[in-house]
């Protein structure tokens, strides 16, 4: 070349610019050979001026363009490339100038309006233009975006699944592992090593890992394990499934794991709930067994004693006896069916509370009164039965649903009953601080074991559940008290140990109200008064209850009209003097309450007593809210009823 510039120098100065042929020959030579190297280029050229033209372009352009090249040559490097790419990626010609080479991935836009993804190499040349060498790489960014898809859904697929993979690689000990795989591990990706992943599992798990690796590895057995290792971040205990194959031939472990906590936590609930269903089916089965046995055993009574009261009809000690007895058995059977349909409405939500003044004395009084004579009956007397209110009379009455208050104190003493035989009941009530009282029923009874506390609450449950159980009862009752207590804002408590009795123990809140009149007078004190001039109408479509009502009533020296259904019930009671109206609820012309409520627009004082067989402690409120003056529930108790009537009929009572 130094040789060619000399001789091209001294030509020029014999010659003027004139060339030697050598030299000419040598130049012709020279661009013809560049000019087939830019045409068997692989890559799009493109010369451009130092005012951005388009000079020169090669056939490989003029391909990938689409323009000719006649339509090339008069284009601006500029018109090749939307606006928006070069916005964003403006070409830099003072950068060229300055001697930098531009390497830029971006679009072009095509005679067609494609767009298409190239790679642009450009630099200066020593003349002052400047050439940039173009490579269509569309089919590697489609290639790159398919690969950026797949990493993207095989990491989705991770997270969902909770799972990841690695590959370890023996000769070199180097870990490969997914994202998912180290968030399971709870460990970064440069933390990552296969000696810290041995350390994870833990100890009673490493044995068994250790084995199935040698078997992989040495006897290219697959293995498929599960295990439980301890996260490194959060120190959380995990449920691990790995899957794990050996290439013999690269030296390289290929495994694949899976978070599965929660797929066993959930085989776990499914086993402990079939378990618990299984449970559930044996104590139903045991309670419909027995609730069998707990009626048909005083049917049995009531059917046999009806028969032989016919046959004993002039013996009067008999007769007494067996109407005790069926009495009896009828209670029996009447509880049975109220704790059944107790339970039915704690179980549905359906139970509602109805507050009103309840002094607690009395209601000790009453309870003492129904326990003594249940002591005569069930020859118990020799154990010692005490209620204490521990509360001054003038704290004692509270605001609470008396009823369902009763029904739990008298489930709990009948359950203390059950079980003493010996020894004594006592039951407690008194003030725990300012908000809140503490009733307790205590007995020297058989006790319950430890392990059974919880259970004695369940529905269904007995302490003993075999056939040859002395102890009857339906399983019901404590669950009732526990839905009870709950219902009424308390907490239930079983303090107890085999053989050394039991103390069961509630809350109620105390919502202490002031004493109104009545309240002061106890049950019993009702004074012999004629009530011959009272005039009761008795409203009932069943005449073997009417013919009850009415033999009742007229002991007691009462004049009594009677209604077949509520249109005779409304006539008589706005034509007569009536002083109390017994309205059964289930009339055939139309319910009781609606009777109520015609009879109210005559006669807006008149006393109505609702009775019903619904057995529901919603129903008092319901006869309430229809203008009731009080309720009262079949099957009706004769003394029950006498009580009511003296309350409504006489005035200074």
């Amino acid at each position: 070349m130094l040789m060619i510039s000399i001789i091209e120098r001294i030509g020029n100065f014999l010659f003027g610019n004139r060339k030697s042929p050598a030299i000419q020959q040598s130049e012709d030579l020279g661009s013809e050979k560049y000019h087939m190297l830019l045409e068997s280029a692989p890559d799009a050229f493109v010369q451009i001026d130092s005012k951005g033209r388009i000079i020169n372009v090669n056939n490989k352009t003029i391909e990938l363009s689409g323009y000719t090249r006649s339509e090339l040559l008069s284009m601006a490097a500029a018109d090749l490339f939307p606006q928006d790419v070069l916005k964003d990626k403006p070409l830099r010609f003072d950068l060229l100038n300055a001697g930098q080479t531009i390497k830029n991935e971006r679009e072009i836009r095509v005679k067609s309006g494609k767009r298409i993804q190239v790679e642009t190499n450009t630099n200066s040349m020593p003349d002052g233009t400047y050439q940039s060498f173009i490579r269509d790489i569309s089919d590697r960014k489609k290639s790159e975006e398919a690969i950026r898809v797949s990493e993207a859904r095989l990491k989705r697929a991770e997270l969902v699944s909770k799972s990841g993979n690695w590959e370890l690689h023996l000769d070199n000990q180097m870990m490969i592992a997914s994202e998912g795989a180290t968030k399971i591990y709870g460990v970064d990706k440069d933390q990552m090593e296969y000696s810290l992943i041995k350390k994870v599992p833990l100890p009673e798990y490493r044995t068994a890992l250790d084995k199935a690796l040698k078997e992989l590895i040495e006897e290219d057995k697959p293995y498929n394990i599960e295990f439980k290792i301890k996260a490194v971040d959060t120190g959380e205990i995990k449920d691990i499934r790995s899957i794990a194959i050996f290439d013999k031939e690269k030296r390289i472990l290929f495994g694949a794991i899976q978070d599965i906590t929660h797929q066993k936590k959930i085989e776990q609930e499914l086993i402990n709930a079939k378990e618990k269903a299984e449970e559930s089916d044996r104590l139903k089965t045991a309670f419909l067994q027995n609730l069998s046995h707990e009626i048909r055993t005083p049917m049995n009574a009531i059917m046999g004693f009806s028969e032989l009261m016919t046959e004993e009809f002039d013996h009067k000690e008999k007769l007494e006896k067996y109407s005790k007895i069926i009495n009896r058995r009828c209670n029996d059977l009447l509880g049975i069916i109220n704790d059944i349909l107790d339970i039915a409405k704690i179980e549905s939500g359906q139970l509602s509370v109805n507050p009103e003044a309840c002094k607690i004395s009395f209601l000790f009084e009453e309870i003492k009164t129904l326990f003594t004579e249940f002591q005569s009956r069930m020859s118990k007397e020799h154990i010692e039965f005490d209620l204490r209110c521990n509360l001054n009379s003038s704290e004692d009455i509270i605001l609470t649903d008396k009823i369902k208050l009763k029904q739990i104190l008298i489930n709990l003493i009948s359950n203390a009953f059950k079980f003493t035989q010996k020894g004594k009941i006592i039951v407690t009530c008194k003030r725990v601080d300012k908000s809140k009282l503490l009733f307790s029923v205590k007995d020297t009874g058989i006790g319950i074991p430890q392990e059974k506390h919880a259970a004695v609450f369940d529905r269904f449950v007995q302490l003993d559940q075999t056939d040859t159980a002395p102890i009857g009862g339906n399983g019901l009752g404590l669950s009732i008290v526990k839905g009870l207590v709950n219902l009424l804002g308390g907490e239930v408590f079983l303090e107890s140990k085999s053989g050394l009795g039991s103390n069961f123990s509630f809350t109620l809140p105390y919502k202490f109200i002031q004493p109104a009149a009545r309240d002061n007078l106890k049950p019993e004190k009702v004074a012999e008064i004629s009530l011959s001039d009272k005039l009761i109408l008795i409203v009932e479509d069943d005449i073997y209850n009417m013919e009850y009502l009415k033999d009742i009533i007229a002991r007691e020296g009462i004049n009594i009209l009677h209604a077949l259904n509520a249109k005779e019930a409304i006539e008589i009671s706005i034509k007569n003097p009536v002083d109390l109206v017994l309205m059964d609820i289930r009339l055939p012309d139309m319910s009781g309450y609606e009777a109520t409520r015609q009879i109210r627009e005559h006669k807006p004082d008149l006393k109505i007593i609702a009775q019903t067989a619904y057995a529901s402690h919603d129903e008092r409120l319901k006869a309430m809210m229809a203008g009731c003056t009080d309720y009262i529930s079949k099957p009706t108790s004769k003394y029950s009823l006498i009580a009511m009537m003296y309350k409504h009929l006489v005035e200074d009572l």
